[in-house]
């Protein structure tokens, strides 16, 4: 009886060492020492963008297609700079490359929706 309560004990002293690692913030710190988190709402808005301006035909496929690779780069891009915390270049490469990207998709559903279909950029 003796070693399984040790056993137990000695089980559960790994099991609440363990809690604090797995409680650490994803995307690391910021030079404020406040947990810094990886957000891909932009990503995801861009990429609705993207398969309704295909689905209602303003965009083909060729450039839909451009449009999604960019956008899962841009993603992938930051998600390496949120590892140690995003610096305020960083942050600032990552918006540069999303509104470049926003006009991209605004530009081409001009370009292949001839000023037909809903207009959903509202």
């Amino acid at each position: 009886m003796k070693k399984l309560v040790l056993a137990l004990t000695a089980a559960s002293a790994l099991a609440a060492a363990a809690v604090p690692a797995a409680a650490q913030p994803y995307g690391g710190y910021d030079r404020h020492d406040r947990p810094q988190r990886y957000d891909n709402d932009r990503a995801d808005r861009l990429m609705w963008r993207i398969d309704r301006a295909e689905r209602i035909g303003s965009l083909n496929s060729g450039a839909a297609g451009w449009l999604r690779r960019e956008v899962s780069n841009t993603e992938r891009l930051a998600w390496r700079y949120s590892r140690d915390g995003f610096s305020q270049w960083e942050r600032q490469d990552i918006d540069r490359r999303y509104d470049q990207l926003a006009r991209r998709i605004d530009r081409d559903d001009r370009r292949y929706g001839y000023g037909y279909g809903p207009d959903y950029r509202r």
